[in-house]
């Protein structure tokens, strides 16, 4: 279904998938299920794994997902970006805060100024 939503917005956008980059806010089954669903196409389009897996970024309760998370599912590691490429999102604690409050709330007040989305051309 998320899948045929995304090709239809291509086809409205005349735009090509794999020169989309996907923000997937939320990496607990259902949106890990759909990125690599969405992955999957991205290669089967064209691009390699590792191309597909650069252009996704993954939030969850902790925030944005780095590989040296501990707490990580075995279908959040792929999505999970490379630590040392993102200083600046890293707090003092290592952590990089979404703006949610930790229990999946995610309503208003998640990207906003001083949180790890900032004004960067990823």
């Amino acid at each position: 279904m998320t899948l045929g939503g995304v090709f239809a917005a291509m086809a409205i956008s005349g735009q090509k998938l794999t020169d989309q980059v996907y923000l997937c806010f939320g990496g607990g089954t259902a949106g890990a299920g759909i990125a690599s669903r969405v992955h999957r196409e991205m290669v089967r389009e064209g691009l390699s794994e590792e191309e597909a897996y650069k252009r996704f970024f993954m939030v969850d309760k902790q925030g944005l997902l780095f590989d040296d998370m501990e707490d990580l599912t075995p279908e959040q590691k792929p999505f999970a970006k490379k630590a040392f490429r993102f200083p600046e999102c890293r707090q003092v604690d290592g952590s990089c805060r979404s703006g949610t409050d930790g229990e999946g709330d995610y309503s208003g007040g998640n990207f906003h100024k001083g949180r790890c989305f900032h004004k960067k051309k990823w």
